[in-house]
């Protein structure tokens, strides 16, 4: 099997938090920082495009406090793909 290419470039994000760490921990008025240009726009607007409009978002009816949620299973490729690269936990 394959491995699946990273929607996210670790490298590029690991710089930017490490470039930003003094002005975190010095932020006032508590710790905090923001971040611009994460992420690839190329990858973005493709999530975009594929993720489902709200208006045919079926979703999963499982049960009462389940209802009515968008399954992961029915995401398209990149999509799903991007959301299982940020929640690893490798």
């Amino acid at each position: 099997m394959a491995l699946k290419q990273s929607p996210i470039d670790f490298d590029r994000v690991n710089n930017a938090f490490a470039s930003a760490h003094e002005k975190y921990v010095t932020a006032k008025p508590f710790p905090h920082a923001s971040f611009t240009d994460l992420f690839d726009l190329d990858v973005l607007r493709q999530v975009e495009a594929e993720f489902p409009q709200p208006g045919a978002m079926g979703g999963s009816f499982t049960g009462e406090i389940e209802g009515g949620k968008f399954t992961e299973s029915e995401f398209a490729n990149l999509t799903l793909n991007l959301l299982e690269t940020t929640i690893s936990t490798a």
